[in-house]
């Protein structure tokens, strides 16, 4: 019996067979066309450098220097950020019985840090942003709604303290006043207030904070007790928040 004879007798077999073949085909097709992609090359270019931090940087983070000397420039400003921080740190300490005040908390959510929160003798409870600018610059002045560090427009940076003491309020469940405090440059007038924020020389942060208080209204113990446990529980250390 040849071949054609046994496959018209066995139809079964028959189609069997050729799906075997069909399927064979479609595979070997497929293993062609992957070997045929991996021979493809782009066109020769420049190729791009991508520091391996910047790939793993958060959205909201810092722009990573692309020079050396911008990365010296960006640990400039983070020592004297740091140094400015710790100026306050000892004015918000030293605000004497009834004051409470805890450093560097973390929010909710993102990134972002509250350099300072105070919660006074009456309970309320106050955002306190340290800024370390040079006095090279010029004075930090406000012109309309605009904040100017001479003559630099550095509205944005007191933006986002607002933005940051939102985030505390809705933590909390209650209003959180901003203050800046300013150290270096020096404040024209004593002080500059725009929407939301007061900027006050970091010299004057103590006299200026007794002030605001002492309109307010009188001391509340109980109230300002309780505050500060909820500051303490709902804005948690930074380093315990993001693990550094």
């Amino acid at each position: 019996m040849d071949l054609v004879s046994f496959l018209l007798d066995h139809p079964g077999l028959t189609l069997a067979l050729l799906l075997i073949l069909v399927v064979a085909g479609t595979l070997g097709d497929k293993q062609s066309h992957r070997r045929g992609r991996r021979t493809r090359r782009r066109p020769a270019g420049p190729r791009r450098y991508r520091s391996p931090v910047r790939r793993y940087a958060s959205p909201t983070a810092s722009r990573i220097p692309d020079t050396a000397e911008e990365l010296l420039a960006q640990q400039a400003r983070l020592a004297a950020g740091a140094t400015g921080e710790k100026r306050t740190a000892r004015v918000l300490d030293g605000m004497g019985p009834g004051w409470s005040a805890v450093h560097r908390r973390a929010l909710p959510h993102g990134r972002a840090d509250l350099d300072h929160v105070v919660v006074t003798p009456s309970g309320t409870v106050i955002h306190v942003d340290s800024k370390m600018w040079s006095s090279k610059h010029g004075n930090v002045y406000a012109r309309g709604a605009r904040l100017l560090h001479g003559d630099k427009d550095v509205t944005s940076r007191v933006e986002a303290t607002r933005y940051e003491s939102g985030q505390a309020a809705d933590a909390l469940g209650v209003p959180v006043g901003t203050v800046v405090a300013m150290h270096g440059a020096r404040v024209t007038g004593g002080q500059v207030r725009l929407p939301g924020v007061l900027i006050v020389p970091g010299a004057q942060l103590r006299a200026l904070l007794r002030e605001i208080e002492a309109s307010w209204g009188p001391p509340d113990p109980e109230r300002a007790r309780y505050m500060a446990e909820q500051v303490a529980r709902l804005l948690p250390p930074y380093a315990d928040r993001h693990g550094f």
